[in-house]
């Protein structure tokens, strides 16, 4: 008789067990999608400038994102944002070119290798460089917000294109490193940012007059990049 019971309940804890373990496995069916997007400001908002000068880079943005996948609003000051930052200083031989918007610098075209052309006077967050090809952009937050300002003084001439990228879009699709920014069942998927300097006024016109043109980019994102390409980036001439 006491084997019998015995039996029933370890039956009973074996079932249990199975149960528990099924009830933390994430719900491969249901996925939710977050795609945020981020104002940049770049001023004075200037197509030309002369050796010497200075520009700021500034983001105040609230924490409280806006998710375009489903027109949404979630507050991330927990999670945090990174942006990076390519500079490339355009040569002539850059020119007639069709880049890859994710990638401008495959291919040989368009070099980002203009870190040294500028120098840096950070003010809020913090900015640092990443070998010759990228800044990295970290925020502080402030009465809500996600806050960076950073100073760039000018040292050589010629045009030059900035691109902005999100770091978390970059680690998950290289890495498969996505964010659980709520407590859910479902597998919660981030998708690039989508990065908007000065409203969409980027100056790009400097880079098509040389006849760079953006081709379409592969793979589900490839519309944000294009945008981003676009959009998220900064074209400006330097004159003595």
């Amino acid at each position: 008789m006491v084997t019998k019971k015995l039996l029933k309940i370890s039956a009973l804890l074996i079932l249990s067990s199975f149960s528990l373990a099924s009830s933390c496995e994430k719900d491969t069916t249901c996925e939710i999608s977050y795609q945020f997007e981020e104002p940049i400001n770049i001023y004075p908002a200037k197509d030309t400038f002369q050796l010497g000068d200075t520009f700021f880079i500034e983001v105040n943005t609230s924490t409280k994102m806006h998710n375009l996948s489903n027109n949404s609003y979630l507050d991330i000051k927990d999670h945090g944002i990174i942006t990076y930052i390519e500079m490339y200083q355009i040569r002539q031989d850059d020119s007639n070119r069709i880049i890859d918007p994710q990638h401008p610098g495959y291919n040989g075209a368009m070099n980002p290798n203009a870190n040294d052309k500028f120098q840096y006077k950070n003010e809020i967050g913090s900015w640092s460089l990443v070998g010759k090809i990228a800044g990295k952009i970290e925020y502080d937050t402030l009465n809500g917000n996600f806050v960076h300002k950073t100073a760039v003084i000018v040292k050589d001439t010629g045009l030059f294109y900035f691109r902005f990228f999100d770091a978390i879009g970059y680690y998950v699709y290289n890495y498969g490193n996505n964010p659980n920014l709520i407590e859910t069942e479902c597998v919660q998927y981030w998708d690039y940012m989508k990065l908007t300097v000065n409203s969409g006024k980027t100056n790009f016109f400097l880079i098509e007059k040389r006849g760079i043109t953006i081709r379409k980019s592969e793979g589900t994102n490839g519309d944000t990049q294009k945008y981003n390409c676009k959009h998220g980036s900064w074209s400006f001439v330097v004159v003595p």
